[in-house]
């Protein structure tokens, strides 16, 4: 079966229109390129062309098309399960080759759009309120062939690891950090949960890097009001524990960028045990910054 290029075109649109209704990846493509356009243009107002000439400034924007493309495409899958258009679309005949061809399409067009955009406005703010020997040397041939060469690259490394990502969570949010840690734009040292997180388990946690006492785990618990019958409470607990053990329920909960925590700690002692741990932690911090309720 061939591809359908009309059905890709569909696709592609479509993602458009969400792009101009978002102003979460509109505020992307605005403020990222902005970040990485400031220090060429700091540097060449304040450097000597002589030093110059022994730096990369424009190579240094690569940064644009791999940080823009891996947030946007973060929102591929993850933004759309979020708002609930994805199932809709599956339920086209859309191949999935053609899926994701136009969701790469559509965050590889823009993204590409933007980074050259913006090489050019660094050039020609050098070429108008640069020193005068800026110019030569920030346009040198070996990194305006490595800046043309590589951009599309990055770009497309970035989507495609944003996509494959995206598709595995519902949380945009998590999505994005996630895929800016596995395309090598973000370092994470360490995780500030007691154990280690299963989406990243090569990152050790805090505990295990000499930090001691650092819990910031963001966890759930269930509370039924102080004179529930004990019967009661014990059916609610055996309900919960036997819904968290079931597979498409934690698969549910790593889409959301989280993880349920063994059966050990699904019961209500060990819930009073961190509630109690908790309060200890957090009240001495909420009375010294003078937090209040409002």
């Amino acid at each position: 079966m061939s591809m359908s290029r009309r059905r890709v075109r569909a696709i592609v649109r479509k993602e458009f229109r969400e792009y101009r209704r978002n102003g979460n990846i509109i505020a992307t493509m605005a403020v990222i390129p902005v970040i990485f356009a400031i220090t060429p243009l700091v540097d060449m107002s304040s450097t000597a062309a002589s030093t110059l000439r022994h730096e990369n400034l424009l190579l240094y924007m690569l940064g644009i098309p791999a940080i823009v493309p891996a947030i946007v495409a973060a929102y591929s899958v993850a933004g759309e399960r979020d708002q609930g258009t994805l199932e809709p679309v599956l339920t086209t005949p859309i191949r999935r080759e053609e899926f994701l061809l136009a969701k790469e399409l559509a965050v590889i067009v823009p993204s590409l759009a933007i980074s050259c955009l913006w090489y050019g406005i660094v050039i020609a703010c050098v070429a108008l309120f640069g020193p005068p020997a800026g110019l030569p040397a920030l346009l040198r041939a070996p990194d305006l062939l490595g800046l043309l060469l590589f951009t599309p690259l990055v770009a497309g490394w970035s989507i495609w690891i944003g996509i494959a990502i995206s598709a595995r969570m519902a949380d945009v949010r998590a999505a994005a950090q996630l895929g800016a840690v596995r395309d090598g734009q973000l370092k994470v040292y360490g995780v500030l949960s007691p154990r280690r997180w299963w989406a990243a388990p090569e990152v050790p946690t805090l505990d295990e890097l000499g930090i001691h006492d650092i819990d910031a785990s963001f966890w759930h618990g269930l509370w039924a009001p102080a004179d529930t019958p004990p019967e009661v409470t014990d059916k609610l607990v055996a309900a919960v524990r036997a819904a968290l053990a079931d597979p498409e329920v934690q698969e549910r909960f790593k889409k959301l960028g989280q993880e349920i925590w063994p059966p050990d700690f699904q019961t209500p002692e060990a819930l009073a045990a961190k509630q109690k741990a908790e309060i200890a932690r957090w009240t001495p911090v909420i009375k010294e910054a003078g937090i209040k309720v409002e």
